[in-house]
């Protein structure tokens, strides 16, 4: 007997509290027997997502596997809410191994249909898509220690916010602690140059195609399930991109903010200026572990970012100071080969002399340099402990001893 699954639309005026997720109506007397133990919640094992976006208009298709824990049929709610841009597209439901699709119908005939199929015990879904946003099937009847299957896709328009763009999945299941198998693809391009791609809840990585392209993946076993799937990207028009996101909890409350700035690359040499740059990391005792592994691998980075025209030093500092060169030290192959080795055998040990520090790193950049970009770089974890220990006077004594154009960049490590 061929099975139907009905897609009806519905205005629901019951606020949205469920994101791709089945959910079970507490039983009812006198319909339902009192049960002979406590009914567990349906788990998602299963969600794998394949996303392309073209032009900022994102085409999604969600397969989502749950898996009834209990030892009774159960009658279930699937939910999955929607962004007002949203424009749904299949639903499709698999009983048994084989994919039936829905049919569009309107409200009163899905409705009749329904309760039908639910009086004489068939295996039916009833699909209801909601002007609020809000895709609802009922699943009835899902049997015992069994598995169903959800296939969904849709089309939808991302906004704009402070020039990002942004996409979130809602699927997370507040109820449950871990999602056994979790893959995301994003296939992503701009008609511009693409810019910042960043997501605030997974770690994604990144595969850079052109200036146009990138492909974005996440997959892991036992991923959290409380959060949904967020990334933001923008585009970029100039050689350097930044966006900034913003968040205030509350009107009486300071808020937050993230900046992104993201150069353009290749970043041409010749167009690059001159700079000298010196860098000041922290090795005193705290600095131990997975701190000073971060420190050294960040050095290495910058170091060999340099171009043949910049000239750079190391200043390495706990209670006291050693340097690389001494001086400014041109940027060259050997010489950049030499400062790895310096910085593999940065050791931690002792406090916390960042006055000092700074100060030696000026005394360097003090020098004549025309037409250059002078740049302190400083990583560090924390507040000095010996020699001038005051913030606010180390800040006073480096003002005084500055020249002009010396900027000051610090980077906290371990956090």
């Amino acid at each position: 007997m061929k099975i139907s699954f009905i897609l009806v639309n519905l205005l629901l005026t019951a606020a949205l509290f469920a994101q791709g997720r089945i959910i079970l109506p507490p039983p009812e007397e006198p319909r339902l027997p009192e049960l002979p133990e406590p009914l567990k919640p349906v788990v998602l094992e299963e969600l794998s997502a394949d996303i392309r976006i073209r032009d900022h208009v994102a085409r999604v298709r969600l397969e989502q596997t749950f898996y009834n824990p209990n030892r009774h049929n159960v009658e279930g709610t699937y939910l999955y809410s929607f962004d007002r841009d949203t424009r749904p597209g299949k639903f499709y439901l698999y009983i048994n191994g084989k994919k039936t699709a829905g049919e569009l119908l309107g409200a009163g005939k899905a409705r009749k249909i329904y309760e039908d199929i639910v009086r004489r015990m068939k295996d039916p879904a009833l699909l209801e898509f909601s002007g609020q946003g809000l895709l609802r099937a009922r699943i009835f009847p899902f049997n015992g220690r069994d598995r169903r299957k959800i296939e969904l896709s849709y089309d939808q328009t991302l906004r704009e916010t402070q020039g990002l763009y942004k996409l979130q999945l809602p699927i997370r299941q507040s109820a449950q602690g871990r999602i056994e198998s979790y893959s995301v693809v994003i296939n992503l391009q701009t008609r511009g140059r693409l810019g910042t791609v960043y997501s605030p809840t997974h770690d994604i990585s990144l595969k850079k195609i052109d200036e146009h392209r990138v492909e974005i993946r996440f997959g892991k076993k036992q991923v959290r399930g409380d959060q949904n799937f967020i990334i933001y990207y923008s585009e970029s028009g100039g050689d350097i991109d930044g966006r900034l996101l913003s968040f205030r909890p509350r009107s009486d409350r300071d808020g937050y903010f993230m900046l992104f700035i993201k150069p353009r690359f290749p970043v041409r040499e010749k167009n690059a200026l001159p700079k000298d740059v010196v860098f000041v990391v922290d090795a005193s005792g705290s600095m131990g572990g997975r701190k000073i592994k971060q420190a050294r691998g960040a050095l290495r980075f910058c170091v060999s970012q340099l171009n043949s025209g910049d000239r750079f030093d190391i200043i390495r500092f706990s209670g006291s100071t050693s340097r690389f060169g001494g001086r400014l030290t041109e940027a060259g192959a050997r010489q950049k080969d030499d400062a790895f080795y310096f910085i593999d055998n940065i050791r931690p040990a002792g406090g916390t002399n960042i006055h000092q520090a700074l100060r030696e790193a000026l005394d360097i950049l003090n020098v004549p340099g025309e037409g250059r970009t002078k740049s302190i770089i400083m990583l560090t974890d924390g507040l000095p402990t010996e020699g001038l220990t005051d913030v606010r006077r180390i800040v006073e004594s480096l003002n005084l001893n500055a020249l002009n154009d010396i900027r000051l960049f610090s980077f906290g490590v371990g956090f």
